[in-house]
């Protein structure tokens, strides 16, 4: 979410909980603001915490 506009910029929707949906979910988000600086607050589920997500 644009915290400035508060607009959504992107989402994803999956049947599990897997980084590579996360991952999805800001490749999309940087194809539409390729110079943003992102703020992101989880809930430190797998998906988010895994090393895919974190390199």
């Amino acid at each position: 979410m644009d915290l400035y506009g508060c607009y959504t910029l992107s989402y994803n929707i999956s049947d599990t909980e897997t980084s590579s949906a996360v991952i999805e979910t800001f490749n999309r988000v940087f194809a539409i603001e390729p110079d943003t600086r992102p703020m992101v607050h989880t809930d430190c589920g797998a998906a988010y915490c895994s090393c895919l997500t974190t390199t």
